[in-house]
């Protein structure tokens, strides 16, 4: 019975000295704990540099860096910044801290295996980066907005409009230049932040429509990825689809000249919408009705003349103190542009700083336009008054930029790149040396 005690004893001695041992060996093989630290390292820090490329070109990708990433790039760090150092002075310059490089060791020696880990883990890495989500309504929000009584009822009929939930389609109709856009996006904006809608997109379509370009617009802000291959029916399906999976999605689709062919774009109809509501704004009556918009098209008039001064005001900086000459004269260039926000807005802005001549000059070409020609009387108006501003371009290099850019279809993004190649190449700049 003796023998019993005297083997638990033995065992527990035995394991007490191997601990012991194996203790040891993070002080007297310190140096060699350190070094193979450092080498493993060198691997994580190579490894830990591939991870920050792939991150630097995801964002400039427009991606959001997953949260498996994030975490890996911190606890690499981490390691990376641990202090390798193999000396720490005690009392006195020759005296090594054993104690402190014991358990410097066991730290080193317990984290080596985390670095191995995090090597191998980052192979496994699905993706880097997932698209950002872009920004929505409060791009487009225009900083100018003005609340004005005039517009107040039109945005509160909109907004109760969307917010029924008995229309599938609004539709905000108006005269060109009438603050159609500016109105809807601040609605959507109003929508989105209450959570009206789970998804808000604006797709601007313009004369002459383009169906693949009207699909990429709605497609890209809610995740919808099309493949080269796929031939139009296909895209519409997919587009379809993902309106239609419960999700309530409000779609403004901004300027709209002819009817829509929604089958053709993947748009829903009234019937099986499921969630997804139409918001357009356009400046033909017919338009809306042709839509199907017959008892939901509201409509947008033009500033009255007390508000439009307000506006005008706002953007040309003149105010009860400026020179009365001057200011009797905005007021009358300000009744000229008949109460549309887009012309007192751009005549306001360009003759703003300028002198009394100038503003005369302004008025007088005003009353007295050149001819315009352009068929529709509603867009003639609109754009004589605009062509006022374009004559006041002082610089001739502008005025050439401008009408360049005219030569591009209606909304579309000129890339600075190829504006600046064709100016040069029509010699916009001056002659450039050979």
């Amino acid at each position: 019975m003796t023998d019993i005690p005297m083997n638990v004893t033995t065992n527990i001695v035995q394991r007490l000295v191997d601990r012991a041992i194996n203790e040891t060996y993070y002080l007297c093989c310190f140096k060699k704990i350190v070094e193979d630290f450092e080498e493993e390292k060198k691997t994580l820090e190579a490894k830990y540099t591939d991870v920050q490329e792939d991150i630097k070109e995801n964002k400039n990708a427009v991606m959001d860096i997953v949260r498996e990433v994030n975490l890996w790039k911190n606890r690499a760090e981490d390691l990376i910044a641990e202090d390798t150092n193999t000396r720490k002075s005690c009392l006195f310059p020759w005296c090594y801290n054993c104690i402190w490089q014991y358990r410097r060791g066991k730290d080193l020696a317990n984290k080596k295996p985390k670095i191995k880990e995090l090597v191998e883990s980052s192979k496994y890495f699905t993706k880097i980066g997932c698209p950002a989500e872009l920004p929505s309504w409060d791009f487009y929000a225009s900083p100018d907005f003005m609340f004005f009584d005039s517009r107040k009822s039109v945005y509160d009929k909109v907004l109760a409009a969307l917010k029924s939930g008995e229309n599938y389609m609004i539709a905000l109709h108006g005269t060109g230049g009438s603050g159609k856009t500016t109105l809807a996006v601040k609605v959507g904006e109003i929508v989105e932040k209450e959570k009206h809608f789970d998804r808000a997109v604006m797709v601007t379509v313009s004369n002459n429509p383009d169906v693949k370009m009207i699909q990429d617009q709605i497609a890209k802000p809610l995740g919808v990825k099309f493949e080269p291959q796929e031939n139009d029916l296909d895209r519409a399906k997919k587009l379809w689809s993902r309106l239609t999976n419960g999700e309530r999605v409000l779609i403004l689709l901004d300027d709209v000249w002819e009817k829509l062919k929604f089958e053709d774009i993947g748009i829903p109809f009234a019937h099986n919408h499921k969630g997804c509501c139409i918001l357009i704004t356009s400046r033909d009556l017919n338009v809306c009705r042709l839509m199907g918009c017959q008892d939901s098209i509201i409509k947008m008039d033009i500033l009255p003349e007390n508000e439009a001064w307000i506006f005008f005001q706002k953007h040309s900086g003149i105010n009860d103190k400026s020179p009365k000459k001057l200011k009797d004269t905005a007021e009358k260039i300000a009744k000229e542009c008949k109460g549309l926000p887009v012309a007192l807005a751009v005549l306001a802005s360009t003759l703003k700083g300028q002198n009394l001549v100038d503003w005369k000059a302004a008025l007088r070409s005003l009353k007295n336009p050149r001819p315009v020609d352009i068929s529709n009387h509603e867009l003639k108006d609109v754009y004589r008054r605009l062509k006022v501003s374009y004559d006041f371009l002082n610089n001739e290099h502008a005025q050439k930029l401008f009408k360049l850019c005219s030569l591009f279809p209606e909304d579309y993004e000129i890339p600075l790149e190829d504006l600046t190649r064709f100016s040069i190449g029509l010699g916009l700049f001056g002659e450039i040396a050979s």
